[in-house]
C-alpha cells in the first residue's frame, strides 16, 4: 500500500496540531507457506500418512502513532494521546501421522496424532499448543453397503492470557498504566483461550440398485472453554443429512439432499460503565443461543446430449436450493432487567440453469440463468436509522431483502 494518506479531517473549525506521521503507509506482508507429504506402505495392510505444514505472515508495516480526531467533530487528541497501529504477524506449524489398518472382511481402522503450534504478535496470547488424537473405522460390503465412523479429541493450551496487551501496546510508552483494560479483565477470547473440543462423524451409504444410491450422515462437535471467565463458554453443532441419487442412464442424474443444522452455544459477561461496576458479580448476564437451519437441494443434469448431431458435447443443468435459518437469543442476568429477544429469520432460496455446448474440439460456449430471493428479519437492523440510538451515530444499514435474476454467458477456446 503506497497511495497518500488523507488528513485527518478537512473541516477548517477544527484544531489539527499534528499533521498525519507518514506521507504513505508502505503497507508490506511477506508471506511464507511450505508444505510436506510423505506416504509409506509400512506393510500389507499398514499404511502411513505424515504432514507438516509451515504459515508464516511477517507483517513489516511501520508503526506510528496517530493522535485522533473524534468522529470528525472534536478538536485532535493531544500527541501522547495518539494510538499506534499494530502490525498483526503470525507463525504456524502442524505436523500430524495417520496410521491405517485394513482387516479381513473391507474393514478399515485409522488413527493418527496432530499437534500445532501457533505463535502472535501484539495479541493477547503469544502461543497456542493444541494436540489432537483420532480415531476411524470404514466398513463395506460388495459395493451394496459402506458406513464409516470417526471420532476426533484435540485440545488447545494457551500461555498466559494477559488481555490488556494489545491496548497498552497500541499507547505512547509511559502513557497508561500496565494495569489499564479496555476490555474486561476476565474476558476471554474464544479462539485465544484454552478449549477442548469432541467431535463425532458418521456416514452410511446404501447401493439397493446400480442406478440408486442412498446416505445419511451426522456429525457433532462439542467445544468447552475454561469455567470462571466471561466470553463464549461452550458452544454444540450438530448436523443431520439425507441424500439421494438416481441414475436412470450414464447421462441423467437426478441427486437431492436435505440438511438439519442446531447451533447451541452460551456466554457471559458483566455490564459496567466504571471500575465499581466492573467489579459487581450482580451486573453479571448470561446469553443462550441456539440456530436452526434447514436446507433443501434438488439438482438435475444432463451430460453429453445430441452427440449423434455432430456435437461434441452438449450438457445441460438445473438446480434448486432453499434454506431456512432461526436464530434465538435467551438473556438472562441477576439484577439486570432482560426483556425476549425477536428471533432472528434468514429465509434464501435460489434456482439456476445451465448449458454448454462444444461446438467443436476447441470452442464451446456456456449460458446459465440464476434467481435467487433471500428475506431477512434482524431486530439489530431493522428499523434502526443513524439517529436511533442515543450516544450513539449507527451507519443506518437495513437488513439483507432483495431478488437477484443473473444471466451469464461466455465463449471459451481451447488451444
Amino acid at each position: 500500500q503506497d497511495e497518500p494518506l488523507l488528513p485527518y479531517s478537512i473541516n477548517p473549525d477544527l484544531v489539527v496540531h499534528t499533521p498525519v506521521p507518514l506521507d504513505r503507509l508502505d503497507a508490506k506482508i511477506d508471506t511464507t507457506l511450505f508444505n510436506a507429504r510423505l506416504t509409506s506402505q509400512l506393510a500389507r495392510r499398514l499404511g502411513l500418512y505424515l504432514n507438516y505444514r509451515y504459515d508464516d505472515r511477517d507483517n513489516k508495516t511501520p508503526r506510528a502513532a496517530y493522535p485522533y480526531i473524534g468522529s470528525d467533530a472534536q478538536n485532535q487528541k493531544p500527541p501522547e494521546d495518539g494510538r499506534i497501529n499494530l502490525p498483526y504477524s503470525y507463525r504456524k506449524q502442524t505436523a500430524d501421522a495417520t496410521f491405517t489398518y485394513r482387516l479381513q472382511g473391507n474393514v478399515r481402522l485409522k488413527a493418527g496424532l496432530e499437534y500445532s503450534d501457533y505463535n502472535r504478535e501484539f495479541s493477547e496470547v503469544s502461543d497456542a499448543d493444541e494436540f489432537s488424537w483420532l480415531a476411524g473405522l470404514k466398513y463395506s460390503a460388495f459395493e451394496v453397503t459402506s458406513f464409516s465412523l470417526d471420532y476426533r479429541d484435540s485440545s488447545r493450551d494457551v500461555t498466559a492470557y494477559i488481555g490488556n496487551t494489545p491496548f497498552i501496546q497500541s499507547h505512547m510508552p509511559g502513557t497508561v498504566d500496565e494495569d489499564a483494560w479496555e476490555n474486561h479483565p476476565l474476558l476471554r477470547k474464544y479462539n485465544l483461550t484454552d478449549r477442548d473440543r469432541e467431535e463425532f462423524r458418521f456416514r452410511a451409504d446404501f447401493f439397493p440398485v446400480t442406478q440408486i444410491n442412498t446416505g445419511f450422515s451426522m456429525s457433532y462437535f462439542k467445544d468447552d472453554y475454561d469455567s470462571g471467565y466471561f466470553g463464549l463458554n461452550d458452544a454444540t453443532v450438530q448436523a443431520y443429512t439425507l441424500d439421494l441419487g438416481w441414475y436412470p442412464s450414464e447421462n441423467i442424474a437426478l441427486v437431492a439432499y436435505y440438511t438439519v443444522e442446531q447451533y447451541d452455544s452460551s456466554q457471559s459477561s458483566r455490564s459496567f460503565n466504571n471500575g465499581a461496576a466492573a467489579e459487581d458479580p450482580s451486573r453479571d448476564w448470561l446469553a443462550y443461543g441456539k440456530d436452526d437451519v434447514d436446507t433443501f437441494n434438488l439438482s438435475l443434469t444432463f451430460t453429453g446430449l445430441d452427440a449423434d448431431q455432430g456435437w461434441n458435447d452438449f450438457n445441460l443443468g438445473f438446480d434448486y436450493t432453499v434454506s431456512d435459518t432461526t436464530s434465538r437469543i435467551q438473556v438472562t442476568a441477576v439484577m439486570l432487567g432482560t426483556a425476549p429477544l425477536p428471533n432472528l429469520r434468514n429465509d434464501l432460496s435460489s434456482i439456476s440453469a445451465r448449458a454448454t455446448l462444444a461446438i467443436g474440439e476447441q470452442p464451446s460456449i456456456r449460458v446459465s440463468l440464476e434467481s435467487s430471493d433471500l428475506r431477512t428479519d434482524d431486530f439489530g437492523i431493522d428499523n434502526v436509522v443513524p439517529d436511533t440510538l442515543a450516544n450513539v451515530l449507527t451507519l443506518g444499514e437495513s437488513a439483507a431483502n432483495y431478488n437477484i435474476i443473473l444471466v451469464m454467458g461466455s465463449y471459451t477456446y481451447r488451444f
